[in-house]
Order: structure tokens, then C-alpha cells, then sequence
């Protein structure tokens, strides 16, 4: 708002040019300091935030029905693209693939993945 106001505020420019152009050079790198930090910034917080002890067994679940559900779209994506029928009753949320497991039926020691072939 400080920005557009000082941009469009003629007798600012009129009556005192230079402190306009520093309010104004001011804005416009505190709007670029933005847009280069919280970028990067962001998705770090949302790492740090998905991390225990801020997920519980209810997030979990959350966590798996939304991979679940974004792997159902891009499959039919997919194969919407290819012109073929989406077959999509392996991929619901109370039938999940066995590499993701179910969180509900194992110990949390038995969560984290051991070899490749378990995940």
C-alpha cells in the first residue's frame, strides 16, 4: 500500500522528490528482499513443521490419503492423456499400495524404512 501510495501521490513528487524516491527505491527492495528469501524459506518451514514432534498419528493418516489422492489424479491424468479408462479402485485411501503401508497396524519403530525393497 506504501508503495502505490507514494507512486501515485503527485504533490509527494512535487513538493519533496527525494524523500518519495527513497520511500519508493525503500519499497521496491524490501518487496525483492521478500521474493528471494521467502521463497527458499517456505518450503523449509513446512519441512521443519511435517518433522516430529509436530506430526502425530492422525497427521499421518492425513499425510497418506493426500499422497494417495494425488498419485489417483495423476494416474488418471495420465491415462486421460493416453485416451485410456482410469482404473483407480487399487489406489483408495482404505486400500493403499503396500510400499506405504499402513500406519495404523505397525509399531512406529517399524516406520522408517530399512532397504529399498521395504519402502
Amino acid at each position: 500500500y506504501t508503495l502505490a501510495r507514494e507512486v501515485a501521490n503527485a504533490s509527494a513528487w512535487k513538493q519533496n522528490p527525494t524523500k518519495t524516491v527513497v520511500v519508493v527505491l525503500t519499497n521496491v527492495a524490501g518487496l525483492m528482499l521478500f521474493a528471494l528469501v521467502l521463497p527458499r524459506l517456505v518450503p523449509m518451514f513446512a519441512a521443519l513443521m511435517a518433522l516430529p514432534p509436530f506430526v502425530d498419528p492422525a497427521n499421518v493418516k492425513i499425510m497418506l490419503k493426500t499422497m494417495l489422492f494425488t498419485m489417483e489424479v495423476s494416474m488418471q491424468n495420465d491415462l486421460m492423456m493416453t485416451g485410456r479408462r482410469a482404473e483407480t479402485s487399487d489406489f483408495t485411501p482404505s486400500n493403499p499400495p503396500a510400499r506405504f503401508g499402513r500406519p495404523e497396524s505397525r509399531e512406529p519403530s517399524e516406520m522408517s524404512c530399512k532397504t529399498q525393497e521395504s519402502c
